[in-house]
């Protein structure tokens, strides 16, 4: 693993030294408690860091040994110089440098494996290295973006049928996957149902939602009365589609049907 010293400078905070230990980044306590303006950084290191390890860093006198800590310590200081300070710039303070470590720094060092280092202009391979990787990463992240936009009517239409309280007849799901791209009609339709296990397929409940379907809440009954006074009312069972039903179709059409 590349163990090269990385520095990163903020106006506010000064140069903050980094190294690279078996994978993970250290950063120079001394560098991180000054910045947090702690008046003496080797005793607040000492005191509030848990996993600090000593670490020959390369300066311009030579190496110097010094004390490193990992990102649960960085953390430890910010919170205990925004608890024991009582001015109000140095808690705004700690919360900046926060910000700046968590949401710059260290995802940099993730995505790139450096971070605006002076190293990088004096070395062009390095570079082009990273230049070509944030090039890699800002196309796959706009390539996601347009797809996530392309779905979003998708979704929203089917975020809207997943609360819908009406249900419709098979005969409309049809209708419904058809305007969704998949060629079906209503008797091709009725017959792949049962054949899935989605309708009964024999007896007196002929066509009638399983109970898999029922469980699912994707199909039901729809129970009416159909007749005259004069000739006696009937009872009807009508198999329908959920709201939650319409999108679970389209969804599994659109995945083949299993």
């Amino acid at each position: 693993m590349d163990n090269r010293l990385q520095i990163f400078n903020h106006s506010d905070f000064g140069a903050i030294r980094t190294v690279d230990i078996l994978g993970k980044p250290y950063f120079v306590g001394n560098d991180v408690a000054s910045a947090l303006e702690y008046s003496r950084p080797y005793e607040a290191i000492s005191t509030h860091c848990k996993g600090a390890v000593s670490y020959r860093v390369p300066t311009n006198g030579g190496d110097q040994e010094t004390r490193v800590i990992p990102e649960g310590d960085i953390y430890r200081l910010i919170v205990k110089a925004a608890d024991q300070s009582r001015s109000q710039v140095i808690k705004a303070k700690a919360e900046m440098f926060e910000h700046w470590i968590f949401d710059e720094v260290l995802p940099s060092i993730r995505n790139t494996g450096m971070y605006a280092a002076d190293e990088l202009l004096d070395n062009p391979d390095l570079l082009i290295q990273a230049a070509t990787k944030l090039k890699e990463e800002r196309s796959a992240r706009r390539a996601l973006e347009a797809k996530v936009k392309e779905d979003r009517p998708k979704v929203v239409f089917a975020e809207a049928l997943e609360v819908s309280k009406d249900s419709v007849l098979i005969a409309d799901l049809a209708k419904i996957l058809k305007q969704n791209g998949i060629n079906i009609g209503e008797i091709r339709l009725f017959k792949e149902l049962r054949e899935r296990g989605y309708l009964i397929k024999s007896g007196s409940e002929y066509n009638m939602p399983t109970q898999r379907s029922m469980e699912l809440q994707i199909m039901e009954i729809k129970v009416g009365q159909r007749g005259s006074a004069s000739e006696g009312m009937k009872v009807t069972r009508t198999p329908k589609i959920t709201g939650k039903g319409i999108g679970y179709f389209i969804n599994k059409y659109k995945g083949d049907l299993s």
